[in-house]
């Protein structure tokens, strides 16, 4: 588990926090010593006392973000305070004061002068009559290093006696052999604009490292429950190998990781979860990511440790926390927020299990909604919060399927035996029929071969029909299925 924290100002959500801000502050006092020339975040506080001549001075700089809600539109306010210590007492006078007012990656100058109470002697031997306090000042938004692509270069090999499996686009181009002529077909059809959603990745188990080919055979449904991201039904009782372009891999997370807010929410990811970067946004100092798990899309920083382009399965049970309410998201799909965003309902789910809590340190009251894969702290109105009925199945919680076309679920129209092998259109070795497998599309003859399209075969197990652009034929000899 490696943890984090993020400690936020109890104020409206922001698009980034105070962590994301870094001003470059120099203040230089009379003799031309800076008295702070550094990179500090905000708030900033400092006090520094110095004697010149016969009098003694103390110089408090502060530096404040205002409360605007955008990063973009706010606002730095940096003070130097000069205070001359009068008398036995040392009572503070305020003799000077430059002032800046700061918009994001604006650089400002502002200086104050002070009639000396007697000439101070520079450090070039000249009598200085008065004294100057300048103050340079800009804030930018702190940018998260470029490391992407050294994790899309990582290897996904598996290590030895061991597994490792990737997460894809579920519309990534699927190939018969490690080269662009060998594409075979794609699951999903192309999208315009890719985002999270369920079914729209695909997690596979990896054979090899080929480069800008990963070889990969589809994951087992028995080995599904130590996954993320279960396996496509599609490929049910069938071991398929095949090949992915590396760009079409997601990023993921390879250990569990936390992020904790003031405010009591927080988020836990565990291997396995695919995570897409929100393009220059960065959250508590981190680089922002989208993630989706049981059905539902998350935004969490994360630091690069505990994120890569492939995984080792999850280890251990599932999470037993009781759940004792019902959840219904909003008319935006939203369960509610943590310090970093909205979680989100994608998976049609109109009502959720989750578990109250009580942050035992301020007090917080909230919900705790997700499961093994992504546990999320969320601030949800009790206003959607009920009871659940004694007689509420889970079906009706965790949202159903579509149900067959028609209504009326389809006759199979090929019966696959255990042991048959598969081949691509082109005759070369797909893979084998691990157990008997009913098929519900109607197969195509090539020749001596008989070919079933996966990507409608799965289209017609959720009760749809095929999707337009979306096509995987896998082919079986005739004579090896009676035909």
């Amino acid at each position: 588990m490696i943890p984090l924290s993020a400690w936020v100002a109890l104020c409206p959500a922001a698009v980034a926090g105070l962590e994301d801000v870094v001003l470059e502050l120099r203040v230089t006092e009379p003799l031309g010593t800076p008295l702070i020339d550094q990179q500090v975040e905000l708030p900033f506080r400092g006090e520094y006392e110095q004697t010149l001549g016969q009098d003694t001075f103390t110089v408090v700089v502060e530096a404040a973000m205002d409360d605007a809600t955008a990063i973009a539109d706010a606002e730095v306010e940096v003070i130097v305070t000069v205070y001359r210590l009068d008398g036995p007492q040392r009572v503070p006078v305020r003799v000077a004061g430059p002032k800046v007012v700061l918009s994001k990656d604006a650089r400002m100058k502002a200086r104050s002068v002070v009639e000396a109470s007697e000439p101070v002697i520079a450090p070039d031997g000249t009598d200085l009559t008065s004294l100057t306090w300048e103050l340079e000042a800009a804030w930018s938004e702190r940018r998260a290093p470029d490391w992407l692509s050294e994790v899309r270069a990582q290897s996904v090999a598996p290590p030895k006696d061991r597994e490792s499996y990737v997460v894809a686009w579920a519309d990534a181009g699927l190939y018969s052999a490690p080269h662009p002529d060998a594409w075979v077909g794609r699951m999903e059809p192309p999208a315009a604009s890719r985002s999270l959603s369920v079914g729209g990745v695909m997690t596979w188990e990896v054979i090899s490292d080929r480069g800008q080919f990963i070889e990969v055979r589809n994951l087992q449904p028995r080995k599904s429950r130590k996954h993320c991201i279960p396996a496509s039904s599609a490929f049910n009782e069938m071991d398929v190998k095949l090949f992915l372009r590396r760009e079409d891999l997601l990023v993921v997370s390879k250990t569990s990781a936390v992020m904790d807010y003031s405010d009591g929410t927080g988020s836990s990811v565990a291997s396995g979860v695919p995570l897409v970067p929100l393009p220059g946004t960065t959250l508590y100092g981190y680089p922002a990511f989208e993630g989706l798990a049981h059905g539902l899309t998350f935004v969490i920083p994360l630091p690069p440790k505990p994120l890569a382009l492939s995984y080792e399965p999850l280890v251990g049970g599932s999470l037993n926390r009781p759940q004792s309410l019902i959840l219904t998201p909003d008319e935006r799909h939203q369960l509610g927020r943590t310090g970093a965003g909205p979680v989100t309902v994608v998976s049609g789910t109109k009502e959720l299990y989750v578990s109250p809590y009580t942050d035992p340190m301020g007090g917080t009251q909230g919900v705790v909604a997700g499961g093994p894969c992504a546990e999320h702290r969320l601030q949800a109105p009790t206003k959607r919060l009920t009871e659940p009925p004694e007689d509420m199945g889970q079906d009706l919680v965790l949202g159903g399927g579509g149900g067959f076309v028609g209504g009326i679920p389809p006759t199979p129209s090929l019966e696959l035996p255990f042991g048959v092998p598969l081949y691509w259109p082109d005759g070369t070795e797909a893979g084998i029929v691990t157990r008997p497998r009913s098929i519900l599309v109607e197969p195509q003859a090539k020749g001596e071969l008989l070919c079933v399209d996966l990507a409608a075969e799965a289209a017609r197990q959720r009760g749809r029909w095929a999707p337009e652009g979306a096509t995987l034929p896998v082919c079986v000899k005739a004579a090896d299925v009676g035909r």
